[in-house]
């Protein structure tokens, strides 16, 4: 009888192994293949309100283009930089997923125009991805950020 019950546990178990076994990273365990724009983006997202500790408002354009990036109040994406255009780039650098960029897209964005109000200090700034120096047209990302170089906003070219 004992016998029955542990043969029965191994096969149960044998069937089981199948559903353990993990995918790579880069792949879609439903479909076997790479990793979809949308799935990344969605990734991307749940990593930047992991990140900012709050949650992330997408706004798509007709095009399926990122549009706007909006954090909740409160919660802005902290970069540990003192200058508006540096932050401003390394939150696109590092958050190039949420804007279905790859990571060299991404690195084409350069400052344009900055401004930094001096009431509130908060700042805006335009990056203009730019192709062996030449702009891209409606490829303008407006970052919006507060006093401590923190994008709330991020709102781009469609």
């Amino acid at each position: 009888m004992r016998r029955c019950r542990t043969a029965w546990l191994v096969l149960l178990s044998a069937s089981c192994v199948p559903a353990c076994v993990a995918t790579p990273p880069g792949s879609d365990p439903t479909s076997g293949s790479a990793i979809s724009k949308e799935l990344q983006r969605e990734r991307a997202v749940q990593d930047l309100e992991f990140q900012i500790r709050g949650r992330v408002k997408l706004e798509v354009g007709q095009s399926g283009t990122i549009r706007v990036v909006d954090m909740s109040p409160g919660f802005p994406s902290m970069t540990p930089v003192v200058d508006l255009g540096d932050a401003a780039t390394r939150f696109i650098t590092q958050n190039h997923d949420v804007f279905g960029l790859t990571a060299s897209e991404a690195s084409d964005f350069i400052a344009t125009r900055i401004d930094a109000e001096s009431e509130t200090q908060m700042g805006h700034v335009t990056l203009q991805r730019m192709i062996d120096g030449i702009p891209v047209f409606h490829g303008i990302i407006t970052v919006h950020m507060d006093a401590h170089r923190a994008a709330f906003r991020a709102v781009g070219d469609e």
